[in-house]
């Protein structure tokens, strides 16, 4: 005997808010496989062959090479090791070798359905994702799960590379081969505010997707995939959620700013 569970309805709407995606129909179930006519609007991307970036690589190595002569030893091989991650993609530097795997998508993923539907659409669109596909597009491919985050006027889709527990893509990160990101504390930070005075000028840096503009390798792809209504996507670049993004990114992010880059 089967029972069946409730049906996942989409969330309530509190404000009205214009589609960026229109012609992608409206399902009343988010939890159950749509006909083929669902995808006749959809963007599709194929798998790359080769890392891709919207970054100008070519105009990046010649800035670094420009700036040769004022770089430290630390911040030469730093830019090096950017413009690989670049072109080559940024490693995942896992301990072992994962399986396949298929690991169901969240119940908030669920209840957001058309949120989530419109996320990948546009990740498509940016390049950020490859799909749909009706098969898994690489051997030992792993599907991982989609979580929704609830945030003040948006809804925000993560890919939760930390399931399943003990045998995810977090779980298997060497952290001895990545580098080691540290952050200011609340109390550094107002202390160095307080030394400054008040005449000061504080400003901030902020890269739009900052994680996107990274390449994942192409070996490393299998390891990005997820499923929604029944197809196949991998996201390309970095993972927001991964322990090796921030690390991955912070090489890039730190050859930026040692030019003054905005």
């Amino acid at each position: 005997m089967h029972c069946k569970g409730p049906v996942l309805r989409p969330s309530v709407v509190t404000e009205v808010r214009k589609s960026k995606w229109p012609e992608i129909p409206l399902l009343d179930n988010y939890d159950t496989k749509p006909d083929d006519k669902f995808w006749n609007k959809f963007p599709f991307q194929p798998l790359p062959q080769t890392p891709v970036t919207s970054i100008n690589v070519d105009n990046l190595e010649s800035k670094v090479f420009e700036h040769r002569s004022s770089m430290t030893v630390h911040q030469w091989e730093r830019s090096l090791k950017a413009i690989d991650y670049l072109r080559n993609g940024a490693p995942s530097h896992q301990k072992s070798s994962l399986p396949g795997c298929f690991v169901k998508n969240s119940r908030s993923a669920l209840m957001h359905g058309r949120e989530v539907t419109e996320a990948i659409a546009t990740w498509l669109d940016e390049g950020y994702a490859a799909g749909p596909f009706s098969s898994p597009p690489c051997s030992d491919f792993r599907v991982n799960p989609l979580i929704a985050v609830v945030q003040p006027g948006k809804v925000r889709v993560v890919l939760n590379v930390s399931a399943p527990e003990d045998h995810s893509f977090n779980s298997e990160v060497d952290e001895f081969q990545t580098e080691t990101v540290k952050m200011a504390s609340a109390a550094q930070f107002s202390q160095n505010l307080r030394d400054c005075g008040t005449d000061a000028v504080m400003s901030k840096q902020d890269l739009k997707a900052a994680y996107k503009q990274l390449p994942a390798k192409i070996v490393d792809l299998r390891l990005q995939g997820f499923c929604w209504l029944g197809k196949f996507f991998v996201e390309t670049r970095q993972v927001f959620g991964a322990k090796t993004s921030v690390c991955n990114y912070d090489i890039l992010g730190e050859t930026l700013k040692s030019f003054g880059f905005s």
